[in-house]
């Protein structure tokens, strides 16, 4: 690790580590701007097969059961979020990866199932793509 330091010392002038310092620092501060939290969310949407069949308050605590195509979802809402949890219909159970969804404009899917949970807010997040 000494070394290293040593490299960089000798290898760059005292105008060329500002730089990089000013380069990192803009790139964290852009990082943190990108991925920030979100507003919280107050409420949930659950759509089964493209239609709205409930919306929940994320901070009374219950367990859901949404009959979907395949069978049955299970929902945990509570602590300001929401969740698929097993039993889970789908194969892959790609769904219970998915985890707590807790900021306006978070959502999370049992595409097989065609159950989908979507949070709101007062702010509303653009958003125009979700990979996993």
């Amino acid at each position: 690790m000494r070394a290293g330091l040593r490299f960089l010392r000798r290898a760059t002038t005292p105008w060329d580590r500002a730089v990089l310092a000013l380069a990192w620092s803009g790139a964290v501060a852009g990082m943190v701007a990108a991925f920030g939290g979100g507003s919280p969310g107050a409420r949930a949407e659950i759509i089964v097969e493209g239609e709205v069949v409930e919306t929940v308050d994320l901070n009374r605590e219950r367990t859901l059961e949404v009959e979907g195509p395949l069978g049955t979802s299970h929902l945990e809402v509570g602590d300001g979020g929401i969740r698929f949890v097993p039993p889970s219909p789908a194969p892959r159970k790609i769904d219970l990866r998915a985890g707590w969804q807790r900021e306006a404009g978070d959502s999370a899917a049992c595409v097989p199932n065609e159950v989908m949970v979507r949070v709101t807010g007062e702010e509303q997040e653009a958003w125009d793509a979700v990979n996993y």
